[in-house]
């Protein structure tokens, strides 16, 4: 970013521009990596984005939306990765910890080539709102090629075998725990 760029925050989706901008980064981002199908809205929106649970955060460059994740407290609903992890994800309920959800992350950026600000931003972000809701961990599902750099660069843990799961087109996945 040059000198002058407009500052790059983080805040909640709050308005309907905002939702429909953080969906269809999401689906442009996940039909190009082949974890979603094409389809006339050209958004991704999982069911448990419409839940009371979750909150989307949004990264905003100016009047521009170029990053976005999904956070959803565990609660009466449980977790969407429940349906692929439960018996990983139970493990961390009976020892009396509290859960947080993170998914649905994407950005405008190619966060392979060099570090990206807008996954930079969305981590500080998370980080911040486990912490204020009083959450213990932090899990999610990520492909096993991935699995290392949760580990090494974000203190992740492995919690789970491979498995495929249907929230990315039947890719593989494993899910990571971390402490925020």
């Amino acid at each position: 970013m040059g000198h002058g760029d407009p500052v790059i925050r983080c805040r909640p989706a709050e308005s309907r521009d905002d939702y429909v901008e953080a969906f269809r980064l999401l689906y442009r981002r996940y039909y190009e990596a082949g974890l979603s199908r094409s389809n006339p809205t050209r958004m991704r929106i999982a069911p448990h984005q419409l839940s009371v649970e979750c909150e989307t955060i949004v990264v905003e460059q100016g009047d521009r939306i170029f990053g976005t994740i999904s956070l959803v407290g565990d609660g009466p609903n449980k977790l969407p990765l429940d349906r692929h992890f439960p018996k990983a994800i139970d493990s961390l309920r009976q020892k009396g910890l509290t859960l947080i959800e993170v998914g649905c992350l994407a950005s405008e950026e190619d966060a392979t080539l060099q570090p990206s600000a807008a996954y930079a931003a969305l981590t500080r972000a998370t980080i911040q709102y486990a912490n204020l809701g009083r959450y213990d961990r932090m899990i999610a599902a990520v492909h096993p090629r991935h699995c290392k750099l949760y580990e090494k660069a974000m203190g992740f843990q492995r919690l789970s075998e491979t498995v495929p799961c249907d929230l990315v087109e039947g890719n593989l996945a494993v899910c990571v725990v971390g402490i925020p």
